[in-house]
């Protein structure tokens, strides 16, 4: 498993992908050779300067594009690229594998289906994830145990499935800070202090090995109407029952 960070972290050496915008590819590529650039198209660039700038990286890169004929045009000039926009659904993601994209970049349910995307022939397109940061679970401000997020801990079981971590977050403390803690593989403060959307204060530390376990493929089927799984929130609240139980033992 990758990890991606902005060209602006102090981290540039350590990780493997380097997020830069393409009007800031020069100096950044001559110190950074070897490293897989994550190229950033601003609505300012033509695509005539664009594949100019490309010209300049000697090693593996890709370019990030929230445009989708934009995305085609670079795939058609032989080009890698892929669309910034988290895929939730089967039907996107089948869409972008037949454009031959570089990445897809998975969220919600498709999360919860990681051991089919682990099986699926993908023909060398990189899945990334946010592990902090879901569009999805956003869109609500109650209890969300049960949207996609991955801790630091439970990377390993996610490995057969995901290629490259990205973080997805503007602010360059927070992203260092997430690097830090992911590439640690631990986390012992409170849950929510790390995935915000959470929205439950758990002691992170308390949360059992299986809770990846499960989630790695369960197809979120909490979500569907008329199935039922209550995996997540029990986890969680075990873990507070745990919690308050040591802490009144003490």
């Amino acid at each position: 498993m990758k990890f991606s960070v902005s060209y602006k972290s102090k981290y540039k050496n350590k990780a493997d992908e380097i997020k830069c915008p393409i009007n800031q590819l020069g100096l950044i590529v001559k110190n950074y050779p070897d490293k897989r650039f994550n190229v950033v198209m601003t609505p300012d660039i033509t695509m005539e300067k664009a594949i100019e700038q490309l010209k300049l990286i000697p090693s593996d890169y890709t370019v990030e594009c929230s445009n989708i004929r934009t995305m085609q045009s670079l795939i058609a000039g032989g080009h890698k690229a892929y669309l910034k926009y988290p895929v939730t659904d089967w039907e996107t993601f089948s869409n972008l594998l037949s454009m031959n994209v570089s990445d897809i970049y998975i969220d919600g349910p498709l999360g919860f289906q990681c051991g089919v995307i682990a099986e699926a022939p993908l023909n060398g397109t990189l899945i990334r994830v946010s592990p902090t940061v879901s569009a999805n679970a956003a869109l609500s401000t109650s209890d969300n145990a049960n949207s996609f997020f991955i801790r630091p801990e439970d990377l390993h079981v996610y490995e057969p499935a995901i290629d490259i971590i990205d973080f997805n977050v503007d602010d360059v403390d927070k992203e260092e800070a997430l690097f830090s803690i992911y590439t640690r593989g631990t986390f012992d403060f409170s849950l929510d202090q790390l995935v915000s959307e959470v929205h439950i204060p758990v002691m992170n530390y308390m949360i059992q090995d299986d809770f990846a376990k499960i989630r790695y493929n369960c197809c979120q089927v909490c979500k569907v109407p008329k199935r039922s799984c209550h995996h997540c929130d029990n986890s969680l609240h075990l873990a507070n029952s745990l919690h308050t139980y040591l802490k009144a033992s003490d």
